[in-house]
């Protein structure tokens, strides 16, 4: 993976390091910045959504117009999870109304499904092919399944340890498939279902090294079927193959400030560009990374210099 930037406020949009520099020599706004971001989504074209659960809002980032603004009043709670539809709609989880709020494009409220099903909804996920809205809710330990225009379908996963079971479920992500990978905080697994809500299998355990889990919080799938995970405790995003093979660690191992780093990871987004996105509450910041897919790098090739870089980044 590309490491593309680290974002705080405002302030960082398409300016240099110099300008960073000269800004905040001189004192210059810093402009609108996050307070606890908990999740992130893409439009895949200029456009960052940013739930604040702190400051009760969603950011829309546009870097095209290189500023942040608010998408429509705070909400009546704290925004969790988010995504974007193809279409480019907007669909924000809130904790406390328990409903999810739809938006279209130009961010006019379109309609809110869930009050009646959800005890406490966090992550959301959409299969557009096959109609469906995914929605993990953590107390109940299920995942609620609605069609797109927000009707309740079924839901599958009940609270416990044994295949099938889910415990606090948080993140969760679909593949071309129309499988469902679950990622479960304290059973500390990817637990994965089929089209129908059937379990097929899990993977991963409560581990402290590298190649396990402590606290897997979101997942993403990228072009090429890869998952990456995030794990708030590891501090780090852990890539695997769809048959739970580690192929990547990214990060320290712990929290840290370094930009090439997380203090706690919180959501993840791939967007149809293999750009990802890491929302970090920690740090209150959110980074964009790219996964080096075949189109990407014939349009950036890498380089000697970029090699050597590498080798020898204290040089560079």
């Amino acid at each position: 993976m590309e490491y593309i930037g680290t974002y705080y406020s405002e302030r960082d949009l398409h300016k240099t390091d110099r300008d960073k520099l000269i800004a905040s020599m001189v004192g210059g706004e810093q402009g609108l910045a996050f307070d606890f971001p908990f999740g992130i989504a893409s439009d895949s074209q200029d456009k960052v959504y940013v739930s604040d659960s702190g400051k009760k809002q969603v950011h829309v980032v546009d870097f095209g117009k290189g500023r942040i603004f608010r998408l429509g009043v705070s909400t009546a709670g704290a925004p969790m999870g988010i995504t974007v539809d193809s279409g480019g709609n907007i669909y924000v989880i809130v904790a406390e109304t328990k409903n999810v709020l739809v938006y279209s494009p130009d961010h006019k409220p379109l309609f809110n499904f869930g009050s009646k099903v959800f005890e406490k909804p966090s992550k959301i996920a959409l299969d557009e092919n096959r109609g469906k809205i995914y929605v993990t809710d953590i107390k109940k330990c299920t995942v609620e399944v609605f069609d797109l225009r927000g009707n309740h379908l079924s839901s599958f996963g009940s609270p416990g340890v044994g295949d099938g079971q889910l415990w606090k479920p948080t993140g969760l992500a679909v593949d071309d498939d129309g499988n469902i990978y679950v990622a479960e905080n304290l059973n500390a697994r990817i637990s994965v279902f089929d089209s129908n809500g059937g379990f097929l299998r899990s993977f991963g355990e409560r581990m402290d090294n590298i190649g396990g889990f402590e606290m897997p919080k979101d997942i993403a799938i990228d072009s090429e079927g890869h998952l990456h995970i995030i794990d708030s405790r590891k501090a780090g995003i852990l890539t695997y193959s769809t048959d739970g093979v580690l192929l990547l660690y990214t990060g320290f191992g712990e929290p840290t400030h370094d930009a090439l780093g997380f203090g706690l990871p919180t959501s993840i987004f791939i967007d149809k560009r293999d750009r990802i996105f890491i929302a970090d509450l920690l740090n209150k910041r959110f980074s964009v990374w790219q996964y080096l897919n075949e189109e990407y790098l014939s349009r950036n090739p890498i380089t000697d210099e970029d090699l050597e870089a590498y080798r020898n980044p204290e040089g560079f």
